[in-house]
C-alpha cells in the first residue's frame, strides 16, 4: 500500500510539472498514461489540475512564479513557508514598529510637550505628524516610481514598461 502511495506521489508530481510547463496539453509518458488508466486517485488529480488551470486567470499581472506557487498550493504540494519561524517574525515586526513609529512618536511628543500642557494633545500631534509625513513620503515615492516606469496605472503603460525592460536586456 505504501509503495502505491509513493508511486502516486511521483506520478502526481510529474503531472503537476507537465501542467506547469505545457498546460493541459502536456504530453504524458507511456508509464504515466498506463498508471492513469488504472488509478482513480491520479485520474481525479489530473482532472482537478485541468479545472484549476482552466479557471486560473491568464493575465499579464501574474508571473510564472506566482502561477506555479498558486498551483502547488492548490494541489497541496507546497506547505506554507515560514510558519515555524512565526515567533521570530512577530518579534521583528514589533521591533520594526517600535523603531519606525513608537520611538519617533515619543520623541515628537516630548517636543510638542514644550508647546502645550496637555500630554494627550502632544501625543496626538506627534502621531498626526508621523502619519502625514509617512503619507507624503508614500506619495512622493509613488510619483517618482511612476515617472520612471516601475509602477503602471493602465494597460498602455504596462506594454511600455515591458518594452523598456526588454530593451534594457537587449543592450
Amino acid at each position: 500500500m505504501n509503495d502505491q502511495k509513493t508511486a502516486c506521489r511521483k506520478h502526481q508530481q510529474h503531472l503537476l510539472e507537465g501542467f506547469l510547463a505545457e498546460g493541459e496539453d502536456a504530453k504524458l509518458s507511456s508509464e504515466l498514461s498506463d498508471h492513469l488508466r488504472t488509478c482513480d486517485v491520479c485520474r481525479r488529480y489530473r482532472e482537478a489540475l485541468a479545472s484549476v488551470t482552466s479557471g486560473f486567470p491568464e493575465d499579464t499581472l501574474y508571473s510564472p512564479f506566482i502561477r506555479e506557487k498558486t498551483l502547488r498550493r492548490m494541489t497541496g504540494r507546497a506547505k506554507a513557508e515560514g510558519s515555524e519561524s512565526l515567533p521570530l517574525i512577530i518579534l521583528a515586526a514589533l521591533l520594526s514598529l517600535s523603531i519606525s513609529f513608537v520611538i519617533p512618536g515619543w520623541l515628537l511628543s516630548k517636543v510638542y510637550g514644550y508647546w502645550t500642557s496637555s500630554s494627550l494633545l502632544a501625543y496626538g500631534a506627534a502621531c498626526g505628524t508621523l502619519l502625514i509625513m509617512g503619507g507624503l513620503g508614500t506619495v512622493i515615492t509613488t510619483i517618482s516610481l511612476a515617472e520612471r516606469g516601475y509602477i503602471c496605472f493602465n494597460d498602455s503603460q504596462v506594454f511600455t514598461a515591458a518594452a523598456r525592460a526588454e530593451e534594457i536586456q537587449i543592450q
